[in-house]
């Protein structure tokens, strides 16, 4: 699809699904004149993933549901490349990213050129659902709204260049506003970042209020600055709730867990937020300072919540995502490794993770860097429904700081016409291996194959 040169350009009450990459509505951002408006309302955009893509782990070549993407010359008198940009009531499904723009044409880094500018835009009644990587990545516009802008259970897949929920980048004068946030997760063979909402850098006078962010494997809003000298200026972060964040926090640990991460120097004010955790605050703090500083930040009336320490895997809310359990083939620079679950077939859906076993080897494994605290737990709970004939089950867990596997055996019932839930008292299934950190659980089936179905993993 592509428009060239024209004043306004609607696109309403449309379905786009399984096209090759090249056919996504990137073509809006082929411009060769300023464009004055487009408006993209009323869409379902599904199934825009890695298949299609010819090199998916390459930067500036990730799959994409919509994107505006627009290349200026370095001398160019102006970088404005588009004014008044409507996008409303658009549901994005299974896409690696649902929105990403603006952004320059082109493989790679794309020398030679610099981003295009959208000055003026309403982004609202957005929904994006399975994103593998990125829900949204906002970059390079000015002066406008985006509200009601949610997003479901992102980050399953992993990406070189890190991942998050809600990314934005050189903002200004932008309101974010009753956005919601319920899961991202950090695939294993990316062993950092996973955030929920991401300042990116080069931000000023941006606001994020009245929101809600949760279950994030890495900090809730992480505050960057691109990666050196490109900090955010006059942000103001108002009435969000930051709940259960630090989940799966990569190798990282020290520097990626909290409810707020600062790296860098930015500045701004922070007030009437809510930051919830299970986690302690020795091991997922509400603030996290990693190579700067929050002392730039003025903190009003914020509160901190500390709720009993659990770690919980409930699929009955996941809309068929494996939430970090699921294994994953991972290539980059022509080396291709194997992480995660070595199971036949992992995947999820009517609530449940449905775990195929071949043989006895074969285990399917937690998300990778868990930090259990052993000594703050009394009990392993896991609810399924054994499908095999098999009669006991194996839970493997290493340490965090002194990696070794540790093991103990859990009977279960054969061919279950239902599901079934079985409570392990850890003292006496662990005895004095119960301390320390567990990094991640591995469990076997023992003495059968097949299909076996979990509801839910709990450690409380």
């Amino acid at each position: 699809m592509m428009w060239r040169r024209k004043r306004e350009l609607p696109l309403e009450g449309s379905k786009i699904k399984e096209p090759a990459s090249d056919l996504v509505l990137r073509g809006f951002a082929y411009f060769f004149s300023i464009c004055w408006l487009i408006a993209l309302l009323f869409l379902y955009v599904r199934d825009m993933i890695d298949a299609f893509n010819s090199d998916p782990y390459e930067y500036n070549h990730t799959s994409f549901g919509i994107a505006l993407r627009g290349n200026v010359d370095w001398n160019a008198d102006t970088r404005l490349m588009l004014t008044n940009f409507v996008m409303r009531d658009i549901e994005f499904y299974n896409c690696e990213v649902g929105f990403w723009g603006s952004g320059k044409i082109g493989f790679k880094f794309v020398d030679n050129f610099d981003y295009g500018i959208v000055d003026g835009f309403l982004i609202e009644n957005i929904r994006a659902k399975l994103c593998g990587k990125w829900a949204y990545s906002f970059h390079f516009m000015e002066n406008g709204v985006m509200k009601n802008v949610d997003s479901y259970y992102s980050g399953q897949n992993a990406n070189n260049f890190g991942s998050c929920s809600y990314l934005i980048i050189a903002m200004k004068n932008v309101l974010v506003k009753n956005i919601f946030i319920d899961g991202h997760y950090r695939n294993a063979a990316q062993n950092y970042d996973g955030a929920g909402f991401d300042f990116e850098g080069l931000c000023e006078n941006v606001t994020l209020c009245d929101s809600y962010i949760k279950n994030i494997d890495g900090p809730g809003i992480m505050i960057f600055n691109n990666g050196g000298g490109r900090d955010n200026m006059d942000i103001l972060i108002d009435n969000v709730t930051i709940e259960n964040y630090g989940l799966n926090d990569g190798v990282r640990a020290s520097a990626e867990g909290a409810g707020i991460q600062f790296i860098g120097n930015s500045n701004g004010k922070i007030s009437n937020c809510k930051l919830i955790n299970v986690r302690s605050q020795e091991k997922t703090p509400a603030y996290r300072e990693v190579n700067g500083t929050k002392e730039r930040f003025v903190f009003e009336n914020n509160e901190i919540i500390t709720n009993d320490l659990a770690w919980s895997y409930d699929f009955e809310g996941g809309l068929g995502h494996t939430m970090g359990f699921a294994g994953v083939d991972f290539t980059y620079d022509g080396v291709t490794k194997h992480v995660g679950s070595t199971l036949d077939r992992v995947s999820a859906r009517d609530g449940y993770l449905i775990a195929e076993f071949g043989n006895a080897e074969q285990y399917l494994m937690s998300p990778d860097n868990i930090r259990c605290e052993l000594n703050a737990v009394s009990t392993l709970e896991l609810k399924l429904k054994n499908n095999t004939s098999a009669t006991k089950l194996r839970f493997e867990y290493t340490y965090e700081a002194n990696p070794r596997d540790m093991s103990f055996e859990i009977d279960i019932t054969p061919n279950d016409t239902e599901f079934k839930t079985y409570t392990i008292d850890l003292k006496q299934a662990m005895g004095a291996n119960k301390r320390g950190d567990m990094k991640w659980f591995k469990i076997y089936l023992v003495d059968g194959t097949g299909e076996v179905l979990f509801d839910s993993f709990k450690i409380f």
